[in-house]
């Protein structure tokens, strides 16, 4: 996991859908374009009254800061003289030029995904600002930029949509901008979606008892999912030894992978285990169906802990807000 605005009349001659349109150059463009070409200032962020509550003249502009918004600008993606970037909440955004001797750029939200060239879309998914199953979608389309996302896709978070209508949730972990959770089924690119009550709990109980517990039983492995799997070599004539062997990593796995609370969903095998100031996420998705074919198979990462407690409480909140109320 992760939105978009009417943008008008299309966009520049890179990529856009209106390209046709826009082959043959007016008058009053070639005046715009002798105009730009003098301009030195570098691209400015001005927000513009039209586009701010409480007026509904345009579209809304949910930047919400002079400094988030020249930071999107600088670092957005070009199509002819207007830019593309996406907030830290999942909103894709249009910046606008006001052909001003400042160069300054106003900005709103895009509503419409089939106005947003591919080349962007293209762009936003190699830097991990959508996912590959966004990327899809927003190509055919539709609308599904109405996650909302809590944390930094580059570091680590969560990114959900709530569906009432069947009580799902749409579900992404992102860590350094992949959704480990990105599963291929059919053709489609996906992410899971389900009835998550189950495992909203697990991830509020594992939150409130959130202690180093070691990994049971000495064995190599960079993460806990790797670990897993060389322990489970293990084999013994004696029954009792094998038996109690096997209960010692079933009982940690219990406390610290959250697949056994997955009630049914096609999830990602991932374990949490706090070590010293961090809290390391692994993951062992080698043993799905073969219909089922996830992008990151066996990995793991390191997230401070406040990070990981302050993203994840935030979303059980929001979960326990929206389904448990």
């Amino acid at each position: 996991m992760c939105s978009t605005e009417n943008s008008g009349l299309g966009h520049g001659s890179t990529g856009s859908p209106q390209t046709d349109i826009q082959e043959q150059e007016y008058p009053i463009q070639q005046n715009i374009n002798e105009r730009v070409t003098k301009f030195e200032a570098p691209p400015k962020y001005k927000p513009s009254p039209k586009h701010q509550s409480p007026h509904n003249w345009g579209s809304s502009n949910p930047i919400k800061t002079s400094e988030e918004g020249q930071r999107l600008l600088e670092n957005g993606f070009p199509d002819g003289r207007q830019f593309y970037n996406i907030t830290e909440e999942g909103v894709i955004v249009k910046f606008q030029p006001d052909n001003t001797p400042e160069n300054g750029y106003h900005a709103y939200a895009v509503t419409t995904p089939r106005d947003i060239p591919n080349s962007v879309l293209k762009k936003m998914k190699e830097k991990g600002l959508i996912t590959a199953s966004d990327y899809n979608k927003l190509r055919k389309g539709k609308n599904n930029m109405n996650a909302s996302v809590i944390g930094d896709k580059t570091v680590f978070a969560i990114s959900y949509v709530f569906f009432d209508e069947s009580h799902e949730t749409e579900l992404s972990m992102f860590i350094d901008g992949h959704n480990i959770m990105e599963f291929s089924k059919n053709g489609e690119v996906l992410t899971t979606r389900w009835n998550l009550d189950d495992l909203a709990l697990w991830l509020r109980n594992f939150l409130d008892h959130l202690k180093e517990d070691p990994y049971p039983v000495m064995v190599s492995g960079d993460y806990a999912a790797m670990k897993d799997i060389k322990a489970r070599e293990f084999d013994s004539d004696d029954e009792e030894e094998f038996d109690a062997y096997y209960d010692k990593l079933d009982e940690w796995n219990l406390r610290h992978r959250w697949h056994p609370a997955s009630n049914g969903a096609i999830l990602a095998d991932v374990y949490f285990e706090m070590i010293g100031q961090n809290v390391e996420i692994s993951w062992n998705n080698l043993d799905f169906n073969d219909d089922i074919k996830f992008k990151y198979e066996l990995g793991g990462a390191s997230i401070e802990t406040k990070l990981f407690t302050d993203v994840v409480h935030q979303f059980l909140t929001a979960y326990a807000m929206h389904w448990f109320n």
